[in-house]
């Protein structure tokens, strides 16, 4: 997801590039002037370097003037680019080897030309497209964090809806229930208010747990408490089964587009990464996981989307100890993934679920904090637990943001 943005600062415009990143050169730069016969002609809004993900195009602009009409001339390494003869250039949808490659343009009037400074195109790791409710909001304007939120607890019995705001996936860890007895239990969340450009909507609900699969049903009554999922418009995003409380909890988000269909299955815990590999081979996005110790296995939620049905994935399951979480996902993002889904509890273990286009290799950016700080601006909170009750001695928290 990418926007390109003009900043227009008195004479001087430059293109910016927003969503997963930025970021480099918007300041407009100095004026080029001719040294020749016409030292009317010139560049005053030089090309900027631009960060763009993987798959996406960039676009390179240039700001010039002259006596008359003037022509243009891109090129590409030194290399002139066939056909790019206007004052903007748009590449083709990048690829990682081109990551350092330079674009430059010459200007011309009669026989008087102009050469620019070149910019540099930098590629990032590839975003989510629009709209794809799977990634935990990564990349997604809705997904930014804008500072420190107090979390919100959803407690048993009841579910709360909010129609216009993005919020967390569930915190995991102990301390959520209240030990030998029943239905006792809650869980934290954090909310932002959800952008008008990308409008996303959210519901956490808890339930018992004899209703588990059929709440989770896309026709139950939580889906219509958002308004109902026939369009396919509702992905859940995690999930929490206490079962020595019989309750769980998860977390839900609503958005404009449509077409996601979700499956509901069980694994054990060993045949776990090749159940899940084989959902991204065949284009789906697990989003939610949990253990489910009265049965003894796993549950997981995948998604596919009708505006991606082509896309295979590849994916990487890691379980871990609580002090292994920052590490695990640390590593998964190294490898460009996107932790799609986080869960579990201190005897069984923390699963996390990176997901990634397949044969994508660059690293993604990360950041495991023991707190919540303004420095996550930007940044998608994509999982998060603790682990024991508030006020004892333990491991601190786990926040993990990703874009």
């Amino acid at each position: 997801m990418s926007y390109q943005v003009r900043a227009r600062f008195g004479r001087y415009t430059c293109s910016i590039l927003l969503a997963g990143m930025l970021l480099s050169g918007f300041g407009c730069g100095s004026s080029q002037n001719l040294t020749g016969s016409n030292s009317k002609l010139t560049i005053y809004g030089p090309p900027n370097n631009v960060t763009t993900p993987l798959g996406q195009t960039a676009t390179f602009e240039v700001f010039a003037r002259g006596p008359g009409p003037l022509s243009y001339q891109w090129e590409r390494n030194s290399v002139a680019i066939s056909g790019a003869n206007q004052s903007s250039y748009t590449t083709p949808p990048v690829t990682a080897s081109d990551t350092g490659t330079t674009y430059a343009v010459i200007v011309s009037y009669g026989k008087s030309s102009i050469t620019s400074v070149p910019a540099t195109l930098t590629v990032g790791p590839r975003s989510p497209l629009a709209g794809d409710l799977r990634f935990q909001q990564v990349d997604s304007p809705a997904g930014a964090v804008q500072g420190y939120v107090v979390p919100i607890q959803l407690i048993y019995p009841l579910g709360i809806s909010y129609p216009a705001a993005i919020g967390s996936p569930l915190r995991m860890g102990p301390g959520q229930c209240v030990t030998g007895v029943a239905q006792d239990c809650w869980w934290d969340y954090d909310l932002w208010p959800s952008p008008t450009s990308e409008p996303v909507s959210t519901e956490y609900v808890p339930d018992t747990y004899e209703k588990l699969a059929t709440d989770l049903s896309p026709d139950s009554p939580p889906f219509q408490w958002l308004g109902g999922n026939a369009a396919g418009n509702i992905v859940v995003t995690s999930l929490d089964i206490e079962t020595d409380e019989d309750v769980f909890g998860d977390s839900m988000v609503k958005g404009p587009a449509g077409g996601f269909d979700m499956k509901y299955q069980t694994a054990s815990l060993q045949d776990l990464p090749a159940a899940i590999a084989d959902d991204g081979a065949n284009g789906r996005v697990v989003t939610a996981i949990s253990f489910n110790d009265a049965a003894g296995d796993v549950v997981f939620l995948s998604y596919g989307w009708t505006s991606e049905a082509h896309t295979a994935y590849d994916t990487e399951v890691q379980t871990v100890p609580y002090d292994d979480i920052g590490p695990a996902a640390k590593s998964l993002s190294s490898s460009g993934y996107i932790l799609t889904a986080f869960g579990g509890n201190g005897p069984d273990g923390y699963i996390l679920v990176g997901t990634k286009v397949q044969g994508d290799t660059l690293p993604r950016p990360i950041l495991i904090s023991p707190k919540y700080s303004d420095s996550t601006a930007g940044y998608a909170l994509v999982g998060w637990a603790v682990n024991v009750p508030s006020g004892a001695a333990s491991s601190p928290p786990v926040w993990i943001f990703e874009k």
